[in-house]
Formats: C-alpha cells, structure tokens, sequence
C-alpha cells in the first residue's frame, strides 16, 4: 500500500480543471473519491498526527510547528504512529517527508528537504516535486508494505497564487509526477490532502501569522482518491483503515 500526500489539495481546483489532470482524471474514473469535511481548524501539524496516529488534535494537542519559541520535534509529541506500529510488527516501512514538524518527517528514508521542508521560490517548489517523485520511485522499487510520502509544496504555491493560471499549472506538474509513481506501481493507494484550500478573502479560518502577498487560505475540504471502496470522515480513519489493511 502507498499513501501519497497532497497538502493543501482541493476539488475546487481539481474538478473545474479535471481534463487538464489526465491522472488525477484516470484515477478517479477507475477508483473512489471524496471529501473530508474537517471538524476542527485546518492546520497541517495537527492533522498529519491525526491522520497518522489516530488520535484527534483536541487530544495530542500538536497544533504547530513551534511550541515555547523552538521546533517541535517528533518525541515532543505523544502518540505512536502507524508507521511505527507496523515496523514493530516486521512489516517492511517508509516515511519520506511528512510535515508535521519542520523540517518534515522521514523513517527509514535519508532525505534532505528542499528550503528545510519549506519550499516557497518558485524553483524550490518546482525542485521538491522532481525531488519527491525520484525518491519515491527509489523506494517504490523496494516493493515496502507501506509507503507513506507527501507533496508539500502545493501548499506554499496555494497561498501565493490562489486565483492564478500558475497554480494550475502546478496541480498539472504534480498530476504528471503521478503518472511517473503510478507507471511503476499498481498496488492499494490512498491519495489524500490535510486540507482545502480558498480564496484568502472568504476563508473562515486564519492560519498564518503574517498575509504580505497571500492569496489563498487553508479550507476545510481535504480530498481523498483511492482503488479501494472507503468510508473516510475524518483524517484519523487512515490510520484505522491501514491497521484493518494489514490486520494489527
């Protein structure tokens, strides 16, 4: 099974776009899709961990990437994760860069983020896609049980051209980059985001401290897309739905 992160995908790009996302579009056509409708405010750290370890952020209470003016880092947060559960099992695991603390996370991947998991230029954007992609592809080819990775980058490009041409070309390099992944794998998937996305002026939430230059929001709409037949209402349920996936 893979897990691939989208940050910050929405359908409000994808579905009035769906014909210029030929994967996307051929994923969705074959498969399932839906929306999550998150219940809480749409901030990655928080619901990353809750994806990942099950537990809502109103208890693991990791809501940010800095807490008492310094990095949180992955001990500082008390929950186990599926990854970790699953290794303890002797299942053969990866982790490449999920961001819910800076710079984002890995297990058993060496991997050196972009921008300190931070892309913002519009070339560290571009690089982290290629970057992703090759190192996913490297690790696809070791046929794990589980590999989780996330696209980052999408997020930061969101917030700076929400409303621009640009961020549908984006959406279209992130399509092409999964043509790359699903050409050289054909197993279980779950494509998913940690939220929406819209425009800074109607979002219901603030998410960031500063707003020079930004133009889009987080939302409460993630997206999932998957060959398997799910019922997922909140991001906890991944967790749930790989534990039943690999009976433990």
């Amino acid at each position: 099974m893979i897990i691939i992160g989208l940050d910050g995908a929405t359908w409000k790009i994808i579905m009035k776009n769906i014909e210029d996302l030929k994967t996307i579009k051929s994923l969705m056509d074959r498969g399932y899709h839906g929306t999550i409708y998150l219940k809480y405010k749409p901030l990655s750290p928080a619901i990353w961990t809750s994806m990942f370890s099950g537990i809502s952020p109103r208890i693991h209470n990791h809501w940010d990437f800095i807490k008492n003016n310094s990095l949180v880092k992955r001990d500082d947060i008390p929950v186990k994760f599926i990854w970790e559960i699953l290794y303890e099992k002797g299942y053969d695991v990866y982790v490449l860069n999920v961001p819910f603390i800076i710079p984002p996370y890995n297990f058993r991947v060496e991997f050196k983020p972009i921008g300190y998991g931070l892309p913002i230029t519009e070339k560290e954007c571009l690089d982290e896609i290629n970057l992703i992609t090759n190192k996913a592809l490297e690790i696809i080819e070791k046929k794990p049980d589980l590999f989780i990775f996330v696209y980052t980058a999408l997020d930061r490009y969101s917030h700076l051209h929400w409303g621009e041409k640009k961020l549908l070309d984006f959406y279209i390099l992130i399509d092409k980059a999964l043509s790359k992944i699903f050409n050289n794998y054909d197993g279980d998937y779950i494509i998913v985001s940690d939220h929406g996305f819209t425009d800074l002026n109607k979002a219901r939430y603030k998410t960031l401290k500063r707003y020079d230059n930004i133009k889009g929001e987080h939302d409460i709409d993630a997206i999932y897309i998957s060959n398997m037949n799910l019922n997922i209402q909140q991001p906890e349920d991944i967790f749930y739905i790989i534990k039943r996936y690999f009976h433990v």
